[in-house]
């Protein structure tokens, strides 16, 4: 008898062995003896299998890897930078009826958010497209209304939602806009400017009609071929911040905020040399 075959039954003790058929030994089932002698375990081939087909597996998807990552990287933009709402303060998340852009006088820009669900107008701070932040939020009361117009440096004009009549948003205070009713105007809901001071209002209805909603889709023309960044959907106003190319989406996924890197680095320099 040979070395090995001394050792086998100790061998098998240690896999745990119950018996293989037609002998008297303890062997397990999963071990058996090739034509040259040699024990061969089932389960250690067997694992041997799945780490093969493991590794080839793995060797796919390494190989898969920068395909995928030059893929993700196509659907970005250097130029077009797309903030969805969820990237933003969670009151920017909410549908909001309105909102309105203010320039403010020390060069701080604030957009409001005119949110009739929660009675309440939220202020961002949009200064820097890069950085968004929530200053205040202050309580209405009334009715829902829309942003119709800047009425000179600090205020706006708004008209009402229910055909109330319009009203004056006042921006003395950019952090806490007061509202301030206009009972001489009806329903403002358009207007006409007549030279530096005067204004033609026009007095009608407003419809369902006056704010028609659509899907918008940011493109990246950059590439070799148009490439569909973000889907605003539902969208019914949107605004152009001119000093810094910053898009201003308002729909049904909240505000989405549309970039332009380019620009705001411009505007950063042209700030800094006035200065």
């Amino acid at each position: 008898m040979s070395k090995f075959q001394k050792q086998l039954p100790s061998f098998a003790k240690e896999t745990g062995s119950s018996g293989l058929p037609g002998r008297g030994g303890g062997y397990t089932s999963s071990t058996f003896f090739t034509g040259t002698g040699d024990a061969v375990n089932e389960t250690s081939q067997s694992r041997g299998l799945q780490l093969h087909v493991l590794g080839r597996v793995l060797a796919m998807m390494l190989f898969l890897w920068p395909i995928g990552l030059a893929a993700q990287s196509s659907r970005r933009s250097n130029s077009v930078v797309v903030v969805p709402s969820s990237w933003l303060p969670e009151d920017a998340q909410s549908p909001s009826e309105s909102m309105f852009l203010h320039p403010n006088n020390d060069g701080t820009t604030y957009l409001y958010l005119e949110q009739h669900s929660k009675n309440h107008l939220v202020v961002l701070d949009v200064t820097h497209p890069i950085h968004i932040s929530q200053v205040s939020v202050v309580q209405f009361e009334g009715a829902a209304f829309d942003f119709v117009r800047a009425l000179g440096s600090s205020s706006a004009l708004i008209c009402f939602r229910d055909n109330s009549g319009s009203g004056v948003v006042q921006f003395r205070q950019p952090k806490q806009p007061l509202l301030i009713a206009a009972p001489e105007l009806k329903q403002a809901s358009r207007t006409e400017d007549i030279g530096a001071f005067g204004l033609l209002v026009t007095n009608s209805p407003r419809t369902t009609n006056d704010v028609p909603e659509h899907d918008i889709q940011i493109v990246d023309l950059s590439p070799n071929k148009p490439t569909v960044l973000a889907t605003a959907h539902r969208v019914h106003q949107q605004i152009e911040d001119s000093s810094t190319g910053a898009h201003f989406l308002l729909g049904a996924d909240g505000l989405t905020v549309v970039r332009q890197p380019d620009v705001e680095s411009q505007n950063e320099i042209a700030q800094k040399s006035t200065n």
